[in-house]
């Protein structure tokens, strides 16, 4: 059965809804994308069991500037996911509806996306959704303790391997993003984990079997996080994203960049962190694709170890 995959909203001030959805829900944005096709700007919040996705118009002619000129905002549709978008959009038409959109077509995140009309679904408009093939393969077998799955994206033998581990929901950056602009030039290993977990990563290293790791991390301890990058010789640098507990800590590692949120919280743990280690790499950027270039940026300037 199709789940609810996202509610979209239609607003003239994106960065308004978004500073209620943080002030309320605790949540901000992790993908902002421009479609232009659509003429719309997106971006999408994770709210539990679905996303919020916020849609705002371009320019003038666009659907959602109709939308907004009729309605002035609101809820514009819902979304759901399916496995075979196109068998779904066949079976739509055999069961006597008119999908908009003559064939699936990409939408927002990596989708591929078609829209029924809503004066036949109770002025309701309905989309369905199919998300990208991720290039991530899972990896069998028994996994370390406190560790859900592991995957991985092959690439080149000649660059440092990034592993990836994460136990945030939805982490970012996004691992099939990661994994996607990160292949082919290195491999790529995501482990997710058990929430509130310290994952043996000495023992996820030793499944990616190389000599050295770049190790992207997010949801995990502190303390147990820079005991492993400061121990483990093989772990050639660090990138953590929204770090917690790291204003008191005082033996950073070497090679550590961090990156934190651009709002309040986000920016007082940079400044701190910036007081008491001036060496140290840090950002404050919530938008995933500035994040994304970033952390691209960090991992190209690191040489490989001899």
């Amino acid at each position: 059965m199709p789940r609810l995959d996202h509610v979209g909203i239609a607003t003239t001030d994106t960065d308004r809804v978004l500073e209620v959805l943080r002030d309320l829900l605790g949540e901000s944005r992790y993908l902002s994308e421009t479609l232009e096709r659509d003429g719309i700007q997106v971006s999408l919040v994770s709210s539990g069991t679905a996303e919020l996705e916020l849609l705002e118009a371009l320019d003038e002619t666009s659907p959602v500037a109709r939308f907004l000129r009729k309605r002035g905002g609101g809820l514009h549709h819902l979304a759901f996911e399916v496995e075979d978008i196109d068998d779904m959009h066949r079976r739509a038409r055999e069961a006597g509806y008119e999908p908009i959109d003559p064939a699936p077509r990409p939408g927002a995140g990596g989708k591929t996306i078609f829209f029924l009309h809503p004066r036949q679904t109770s002025n309701i408009l309905i989309e369905f959704c199919s998300h990208a093939e991720p290039c991530l393969d899972p990896v069998k077998g028994p996994l370390p303790e406190g560790v859900q799955r592991v995957f991985i994206a092959p690439g080149s033998s000649a660059q440092t391997p990034c592993l990836y581990v994460t136990g945030s929901s939805p982490p970012s950056p996004d691992p099939h993003q990661l994994a996607r602009q990160l292949t082919p030039g290195r491999v790529c290993m995501v482990a997710h984990i058990e929430s509130g977990a310290s994952p043996d990563i000495a023992a996820l290293i030793d499944r990616l079997g190389a000599p050295s790791v770049h190790l992207l991390a997010q949801g995990l301890s502190a303390k147990t996080l820079l005991h492993t990058a400061k121990t483990d010789s093989r772990i050639h640098a660090v990138v953590v994203t929204d770090p917690d507990e790291f204003e008191t800590l005082e033996d950073i590692p070497a090679g550590l960049f961090l990156i934190t949120a651009d709002n309040e919280a986000g920016l007082r743990t940079a400044t701190a962190l910036r007081a008491r280690h001036a060496t140290v790499g840090i950002a404050a950027v919530s938008d995933p694709c500035l994040r994304m270039a970033l952390i691209e940026r960090y991992l190209a300037s690191q040489s490989d170890p001899a």
